[in-house]
């Protein structure tokens, strides 16, 4: 007999933390603003079509979370490179091919938003993962395992954070760090 799915257990993020998530998004909200949300499926296949948003597959350095929809494994072409270019550098400084970076979210449509706040996720309305400019890398596994790995993936964030080509948010009750591209760091 096949045993039923079990179900995802979604950490409490504390009330603190929520509304510096929120407080930090607003840079990137401010970047995205004159940008639409994708509302459905067929707006992401518009992107794609029109070479402003590509589908993304697992390479050496990283791997889509199974967990992910595949239809929205999807970027703005900006954040893709933004993805390769974190991907690539961070390689290089821990020299082990051994590792990989996870991805546990990419593309959302506004439906798909709003289904995880409603399920628990520390989500905002007006997120930029639906204008898929932005991606989750799953760092709790590091955290607990190869802190060195997990220091090289903060220092190339913070540089690019601090050169303005990308937000960053610490989220560690779920275990990740949210990372937006900033518009004007690539071409789009």
């Amino acid at each position: 007999m096949e045993q039923p799915p079990r179900p995802q257990i979604i950490p409490n993020t504390p009330v603190s933390e929520l509304e510096r998530i929120q407080t930090e998004q607003l840079r990137e909200h401010l970047w995205w603003s004159s940008f639409e949300p994708v509302q459905s499926e067929d707006d992401i296949a518009t992107l794609i079509a029109d070479g402003r948003a590509v589908r993304v597959s697992a390479t050496n350095n990283y791997r889509i979370s199974t967990l992910t929809p595949e239809d929205f494994n999807v970027l703005r072409l900006s954040a893709k490179y933004l993805l390769d270019t974190i991907a690539s550098r961070w390689r290089v400084i821990i020299s082990n091919p051994e590792r990989f970076l996870v991805i546990t979210s990419l593309a959302r449509t506004v439906s798909y938003q709003t289904e995880l706040q409603e399920r628990g996720y520390p989500t905002v309305v007006d997120s930029t993962h639906t204008k898929l400019a932005a991606f989750d890398i799953f760092t709790a596994w590091f955290v607990q395992h190869d802190q060195a790995a997990f220091d090289a993936l903060l220092e190339v964030v913070t540089e690019l954070q601090e050169s303005g080509d990308l937000n960053l948010i610490m989220e560690p009750t779920v275990g990740v760090i949210h990372i937006c591209v900033n518009p004007t760091a690539f071409n789009n």
